[in-house]
């Protein structure tokens, strides 16, 4: 995965239209998440769902 912009965790946060805290949870892994939000994290980052999907399940082999 590739991201060109750069962001603070507060910055993303703040381009994504939710709280810091909630995403530092998210970026921890100590929140669940909704698929409208992982859906919006990936539109954020520039990627797909699939395509990041797609990175786990070769990461996890």
């Amino acid at each position: 995965m590739q991201m060109k912009k750069r962001f603070s965790q507060r910055g993303f946060a703040k381009h994504l239209g939710i709280d810091r805290s909630y995403y530092a949870k998210v970026e921890k892994g100590n929140a669940d998440i909704s698929f409208i939000m992982l859906r919006r994290i990936c539109r954020g980052l520039g990627i797909k769902m699939g395509k990041l999907f797609k990175r786990i399940e070769d990461h996890l082999k």
